[in-house]
């Protein structure tokens, strides 16, 4: 039953997980001289989420697309081996969602997060392995509509606002050159 119109409808799936890829480009400033323990860095980040569902002749999609930038602020502990990180991260975000058979369309509109979590150094190599979470906030994808349906119509900040939202959980390789 669509709870939306009270239509008996065929039996459609849900996803509650999706994976996301993620490329990441840029510089890190670890000068133990100048400041101690700390590390700073910026980067270009780009990463696409997709997910689809198909079922009893029904099929949902929902793609979206990532670029932006990225700083954090980290601290070098236990033998500069380890470092926790804090910082913010957004960018643009390109939307294409479809439900029930039907395409909304494809929207251009902005994202944001705090992000949070720590770096390992492998010793004597230049890799590290890092574990990265941060919670998306998607905003102003309006214009993504169907029969009877729009998604996002109107956001604004704030609790009671309509904001798409996703938590992410990374696990990254890194190469320092």
């Amino acid at each position: 039953m669509n709870n939306r119109t009270g239509a008996i409808e065929s039996v459609a799936g849900n996803s509650n997980f999706a994976v996301n890829s993620a490329l990441s480009f840029g510089y890190r400033w670890f000068d133990p001289e100048r400041w101690g323990h700390w590390s700073f860095d910026l980067d270009f980040f780009g990463s696409y989420m997709g997910v689809g569902v198909s079922g009893f002749g029904m099929s949902d999609h929902e793609n979206l697309g990532f670029l932006g930038m990225r700083g954090r602020v980290g601290y070098r502990v236990w033998h500069d081996r380890l470092e926790p990180f804090i910082g913010m991260i957004g960018g643009s975000v390109l939307a294409n969602t479809a439900s029930g058979g039907v395409d909304h369309g494809a929207v251009w509109g902005y994202w944001f997060s705090p992000t949070g979590g720590v770096r390992y150094y492998i010793p004597n190599t230049r890799w590290s392995i890092s574990l990265d979470g941060f919670f998306r906030f998607i905003g102003g994808v309006n214009g993504l509509s169907g029969p009877g349906v729009t998604i996002n119509e109107a956001p604004h900040a704030g609790l009671g606002g309509r904001w798409l939202y996703e938590p992410v959980g990374i696990v990254a390789l890194g190469y320092r050159f």
